[in-house]
């Protein structure tokens, strides 16, 4: 036999160590309440492993899963993660757990680590256990506890997900490749300068930021920076920027910064006048073919001309004002 697959049907605590399943490559355990604990002493060969929505699952050993490449342990109980080796591991999912403990793991070949949803409280121990892996592709710590991120080194690394923590102070990451950031619903009051020449999505929205510059992201096209303090716009002028949410900060006024490309713009429940806006939104300085302009919540006084004048030199845009 080289698949299993148990949904609903184990009803013991620990799948039972005298079933000898030597020639087993994928292992599925979902949907058992009563399933709490799994031991890998009779798992030379498995390759595949997936253990999810397990409410009581809060035990893994390795033990002896050499050639492990896939590990899912998404929706159970898990608290800790520790000393494991997992030198072949390819991908690993620990999303939806109760994670607190994440350290002294050997990590060799893995490609995608997710720590979603858990209970995080340092990143310190993970960047112990990935620091230089050179594989290391899409990392994604969203919604747990963790102040600080500190320096690490990932050559391989295109995305990084860290939206939805406690973070304060962001080190930017050695990553030459990245091509997704995400830092939004955090409690960050600057970003640090990043450099990326492959650097497309900049997720910052719902912080304490109060300035930016992305001078230094020739391939931006999307950036969302909603929610902050942000006051001067003059940085944002971008050759290749196409998606921009600057929404529910206090910009008084836009300047002319150079948007090209620019297809979305969003400047709603800022301090703008009608002035402001028509002086700073010109086809000379953003793309005549906009196809998104939302304004609303600004101080606008003459809302119906300002429209007129905008929809004219932006003919294909979708103007919202409230």
């Amino acid at each position: 036999m080289k698949d299993l697959t148990l949904s609903g049907l184990v009803k013991t605590t620990e799948l039972s160590n005298t079933v000898n399943l030597p020639a087993l490559q994928q292992l599925i355990i979902r949907d058992s309440p009563g399933y709490t604990t799994l031991s890998g002493r009779l798992f030379n060969n498995l390759k595949f492993l997936q253990i999810i929505n397990n409410p009581n699952f809060n035990t893994y050993s390795t033990n002896n899963f050499a050639a492990l490449t896939n590990l899912d342990l998404r929706s159970n109980a898990l608290t800790n993660f520790s000393n494991q080796n997992l030198l072949n591991l390819v991908a690993l999912n620990l999303q939806d757990n109760q994670v607190t403990e994440f350290k002294s793991n050997t990590f060799s070949v893995i490609e995608q680590l997710s720590l979603d949803n858990n209970k995080l409280d340092t990143a310190d121990d993970l960047i112990l256990s990935i620091n230089g892996n050179a594989n290391l592709r899409v990392l994604t710590l969203e919604n747990n506890q963790i102040p600080t991120f500190p320096a690490v080194t990932l050559a391989a690394l295109e995305i990084l997900n860290l939206a939805s923590n406690q973070l304060t102070d962001l080190a930017a990451p050695v990553a030459a490749k990245l091509k997704i950031l995400n830092v939004e619903n955090n409690n960050l009051s600057q970003l640090p300068p990043l450099a990326y020449a492959d650097l497309t999505d900049l997720w910052a929205s719902n912080n304490n930021i109060l300035g930016g510059d992305v001078s230094n992201l020739p391939a931006l096209t999307k950036f969302k920076l909603a929610s902050n303090g942000i006051t001067d716009f003059a940085n944002f002028g971008h050759p290749n920027l196409q998606f921009l949410e600057i929404g529910s900060n206090n910009i008084a006024d836009l300047g002319q910064p150079s948007l090209p490309k620019l297809l979305l713009l969003d400047v709603s429940k800022n301090q703008l006048t009608d002035a402001t806006l028509l002086a700073s939104l010109t086809p000379i300085t953003v793309n005549p073919g906009l196809k998104y302009l939302n304004i609303a919540g600004n101080t606008l006084t003459d809302t119906v001309n300002t429209v007129a004048a905008l929809q004219a030199r932006f003919a294909s845009a979708q103007i919202i004002t409230q």
